[in-house]
């Protein structure tokens, strides 16, 4: 069975309301809200879609059908922020400070302020 995990090439860093995710090997930059942060969490490689939606249906908004966490992880994968895992759980990868540096800066030449600033 193939499990949802995060792509080794991406990197998290925690910002006030929940991740931003880099994937390094795309140069892409994914702004994740609370509810995507949790579901980053995990998917870590050692749950099954199944699990993870039981996990985070109840933190889902009212009225959200449980759909939309397979449709979020679907997207994730086309995204390339998940590949798929064999059940093995895999460590989650922050950026260092000297890796947020460089991005940073590469945002600010982009325009991408507020990004760069997240």
């Amino acid at each position: 069975m193939h499990n949802p995990a995060l792509n080794p090439a991406v990197r998290l860093s925690p910002v006030e309301n929940g991740y931003v995710a880099y994937d390094t090997a795309a140069d892409r930059l994914h702004e994740l809200n609370p509810v995507a942060a949790l579901i980053v969490e995990l998917c870590d490689g050692s749950r099954t879609i199944e699990e993870v939606r039981e996990l985070v249906k109840p933190v889902m908004p009212e009225g959200a059908r449980e759909e939309e966490v397979d449709r979020w992880i679907k997207k994730g994968m086309q995204a390339g922020l998940f590949t798929f895992s064999n059940g093995d759980s895999a460590a989650r990868q922050e950026l260092s400070a000297e890796e947020l540096t460089k991005l940073a800066k590469r945002l600010r030449e982009r325009g991408k302020i507020q990004t760069a600033y997240l």
